[in-house]
């Protein structure tokens, strides 16, 4: 029998290495399948925890009113007395463009505000009643 040569040592070490490598590091991992029951026992099934989660990323203002720095109350008052000053005579001017009474432009400026602290949070935020008289204009 003829000894082998350098070349298949030099070919079969790498495989010898990485054969024995495999062999050492390799384990067997089995995850079971899910079923639909598990599936609703994990995510449709509310739990305390996602319920609460859930309502407070409803109504953000539960979330940072708690936390309120009371500093900021008079730069934000302010600018609410100079938002409702622009905001007011512009509602009701585009309520009378519309053709509509006075009060829908008013009902349009607080409204809107009001909806807006309650279900979302931004500090770009530029409430306008421009939107009443596209809607009413429509009519």
């Amino acid at each position: 029998m003829a000894s082998p040569s350098p070349l298949q040592y030099v070919l079969s070490l790498p495989l010898l290495l990485l054969s024995n490598l495999l062999q050492q590091h390799t384990r067997l991992y089995v995850e079971q399948d899910p079923t639909v029951s598990d599936w609703l026992q994990e995510n449709a099934i509310p739990t305390r925890q996602r319920t609460v989660g859930y309502l407070r990323s409803l109504l953000p203002f539960l979330e940072w009113l708690p936390n309120y720095n009371a500093i900021w109350f008079l730069g934000d008052l302010i600018a609410g007395i100079t938002v409702g000053a622009v905001v007011v005579p512009q509602g009701m001017a585009y309520a009378k463009i519309a053709n509509l009474p006075p009060e829908f432009g008013l009902y349009s400026s607080f409204v809107g505000v009001l909806f807006y602290f309650a279900f979302a949070t931004s500090k770009e935020y530029a409430p306008s009643s421009s939107l009443l008289s596209y809607k009413s204009s429509s009519l």
